[in-house]
């Protein structure tokens, strides 16, 4: 699932908070709305009221002017003229308070203006005349007062038909801004209609686009739980927005997604864990070597669909491996690394050094190990797995595989091929012991069958003989002369010492299993002692019609055991008298500062090289020869004793011509 980001907004709280703040916006823009489509009414209407104001200031200018008629009309009676002037100029005052006031209310009227104007000098013209009236009545004929007093009627008229034109002017202009006010009545009733109607239109839309939204998304939710309810683990519910419910059905997916990565790994570990039965059930069924190699490379490379696979054993010496079963790769593959020195760098062996897994995961991991290019070239192998089989401290060998595709390797699969690894090895190690307790007891079920007759073969003549003599002493008739009672007693003798040495190389290979073996070190001349050793053996020499050709290096002197020195020499020469009856033997004796080599080569059916090794093992005999009697026990001690000594012993040899024995020991032993 792709990664999203969420926001915690409070989507149902911010989207009340848009629809409040919508609300207030409306409030504003309704205010200011109304506000200016009110505006011209508001205008004319105050224009109305001042109209009326300058109305009202014009009235009280025609009464105080009607009042300064009166006044000037009275001068005729020259009587209380102080009196009659007084009210004249109280009521020109007040004309002229009323005028002011009617001009400062005129604004930018300019008709209103001109016809004031037009008063206030009239006005002004009858204050002029009215006052030359009262300074000069007394000096004036009759007919020149009344000539002044019309003069001063007139400008009084002029003056009073100016202020009723400017009253007409001013209720004209009243009447049309009442009109103009009138035909506007609707308009903010219109714009309020309409801001409330686009209002009303944005709250539903909006409320219904939330409603849908949040229903989707529930809905959603639902579905998608009830998918999961049925156990569809895939389900993917839609997120729809960014918001709370949006984060919980980001959560409820990526915790379905969980369970379904949980079930998945479930079923990988019960599917693992079936075929790791199966293949603990195949391994317990395998006894030997090669059953448990085929059951490895088989259930192996069909449980992580390997393309080729190989099993290695390391070999008896622990210097190769030695492939034991391989599958998917071609004939001449098989064939080049059917055995691989421990020290050739490929991952089976690194894997084995270094006793853990090696993982290459695609073709350039494989340009470390340039000795398989040819190979994984060859049979285009991709990526491969290897993993050594150890059990305890102890690797017996490793296992490969081989895919055809660049491959990674989860942590699962990494553990579960260390698991088969480890079952594996553990079959393995127990099919060695069983191989290894088959074979111990094919060669103890030999021996018992060899020791028996070895042990018979010296006692059935000496009892024969013992017999012959009890009876012929029991009838007072002995008839051997001394010679032949001479020969009885000297072949008894030979058979009471093979018996002898028989039972003493038991005791031998008791004593070296149980570590009881020990060494009383002298100095010892070599030449002396082999010499001693061929003088001893001489009879037994010469009833095999033996020749000894010795070649012996003089004073060679070390520190031996000489007892068991002479126990090695008599069982070399022993072998060689019974497997080469009647043909010379060469021993000689080299001094090699700081060893000593002593050869003993016989002129036999010599031995095989599968078998060079394998003769000085426990009841191990050379079947070469046919009727070649013995324990297999001579060689086995002679090399323990060989060891004890610090030395080394081998042979060389080819079939048909022969075996050298070879026995190199230090002159001066360890203390």
């Amino acid at each position: 699932m792709a990664a999203s980001k969420f926001v915690q907004t409070y989507s149902i709280i911010r989207r009340l908070k848009t629809v409040m703040f919508a609300i207030a916006v409306f409030f504003v823009i309704g205010f200011f709305g109304n506000y200016f489509a009110s505006q011209g009414s508001l205008k004319g209407l105050q224009e109305i009221n001042n109209s009326n104001a300058i109305q009202n200031h014009l009235s009280q200018a025609l009464e105080g002017l009607d009042s300064s008629i009166l006044s000037v009309e009275k001068v005729r009676s020259a009587k209380q003229l102080r009196d009659i002037q007084f009210a004249f100029d109280q009521s020109q005052l007040l004309v002229k308070k009323a005028m002011g006031q009617a001009l400062l209310h005129s604004g930018k009227n300019n008709r209103v203006l001109r016809y004031l104007n037009g008063a206030s000098q009239a006005i002004n013209n009858f204050e002029q005349s009215a006052e030359g009236i009262f300074d000069n009545h007394l000096y004036l004929a009759a007919d020149d007062l009344e000539g002044e007093l019309l003069v001063a009627r007139q400008f009084s008229l002029e003056a009073r038909e100016a202020l009723k034109d400017a009253q007409i002017s001013l209720r004209q202009s009243s009447n049309s801004l009442f009109a103009a006010i009138y035909q506007r009545r609707f308009i903010p009733l219109i714009v309020t209609i309409v801001l409330s109607i686009f209002f009303f239109t944005f709250v539903v839309t909006y409320g219904f686009s939330l409603a849908k939204k949040l229903g989707l998304s529930i809905g959603n939710l639902l579905r998608a739980t009830d998918y999961v309810s049925r156990g569809n683990l895939t389900y993917e519910a839609k997120i729809l927005e960014h918001d709370e419910l949006g984060n919980l059905t980001n959560a409820f997916n990526l915790m379905v997604e969980r369970l379904n990565r949980g079930r998945i790994e479930l079923d990988h570990s019960i599917d693992r864990i079936k075929r790791l039965q199966e293949i603990t059930a195949a391994f317990s069924e395998a006894l030997t070597v090669e059953q448990v190699c085929d059951v490895t490379v088989g259930i192996g490379m069909k449980a992580i669909g390997a393309r080729a696979g190989a099993v290695g054993i390391i070999s008896g010496e622990g210097t190769e491996l030695e492939l034991r079963k391989s599958e998917g790769l071609s004939a001449t593959v098989t064939q080049l690394w059917q055995s691989i020195p421990l020290d050739t760098r490929i991952p089976m062996t690194e894997a084995v050094g270094r006793h853990e897994a090696v993982f290459v995961e695609d073709r350039k991991g494989f340009d470390s190990y340039p000795a398989v290019l040819s190979t994984v070239e060859q049979e285009g192998i991709r990526s491969s797995v290897s993993l050594p089989l150890i059990v305890g401290n102890s690797c017996l060998g490793g296992v490969s595989f081989s895919f055809t595709t660049e491959r990674r390797f989860t942590q699962d699969e990494r553990d579960f091929l260390i698991a088969i690894a480890r079952q594996s090895a553990q079959a393995l190690h127990r099919s060695q012991l069983y191989d290894d307790a088959k074979i111990a007891i094919e060669s103890r079920d030999e021996f018992l069958s060899i020791a028996s007759h070895e042990l018979k073969t010296p006692l059935t003549p000496l009892k024969l003989q013992l017999q012959m003599l009890g009876r012929q002493i029991k009838k007072g008739e002995l008839t051997y002369r001394p010679e032949k009672l001479a020969s009885i007693v000297e072949s008894s003798d030979r058979q009471l010492s093979r018996l002898s040495r028989l039972v003493e190389d038991l005791l031998d290979v008791s004593r070296i299993t149980s570590g009881r073996l020990t060494l009383n070190l002298e100095r010892i001349d070599m030449e002396d002692l082999l010499r001693e050793v061929l003088s001893q053996y001489s009879h037994q020499l010469r009833d095999a019609l033996k020749v000894v050709e010795v070649t012996a290096d003089k004073n060679v002197v070390g520190e031996f055991d000489k007892v068991r020195l002479e126990q090695v020499l008599i069982n070399l020469l022993t072998n060689a008298a019974k497997y080469a009856p009647g043909k010379p033997i060469k021993v000689s004796l080299e001094n090699r500062d700081p060893m000593v080599r002593i050869c003993v080569r016989d002129q036999g059916p010599g031995v095989a090289p599968e078998n060079q090794k394998r003769i000085f093992d426990r009841f191990e005999r050379v079947r070469e020869t046919d009727n070649v009697g013995g324990l297999g026990l001579g060689l086995y001690i002679s090399q323990q004793i060989v060891k004890a000594h610090n030395g080394h012993i081998y042979v060389r040899s080819n079939p048909g011509h022969g075996a050298t024995f070879v026995v190199d020991l230090p002159l001066h032993q360890l203390q």
